[in-house]
């Protein structure tokens, strides 16, 4: 029961439900707030981030709002 306890009290609080309408509540949100649309590749470059030596970003084009991730 500890080891049970443990593991939900170390998980993100969006991922902390105290039932499972909760859950299905939660997850049906993100579902609905979700979308994807196939776009050219062509249209994507890859780039490194500021200050982070590991770090890279997909960048789109401007003119395609597919591309820079906002709704069109």
């Amino acid at each position: 029961m500890t080891t049970l306890m443990h593991q939900w009290s170390s998980r993100a609080p969006d991922e902390r439900f105290t039932s499972l309408i909760d859950m299905q509540g939660f997850k049906r949100r993100v579902r609905e707030q979700s979308h994807s649309k196939v776009i050219s590749s062509r249209r994507l470059a890859i780039e490194p981030i500021q200050d982070d030596v590991r770090g890279l970003t997909v960048v789109g084009d401007q003119h395609d709002p597919a591309a820079t991730g906002m709704p069109g």
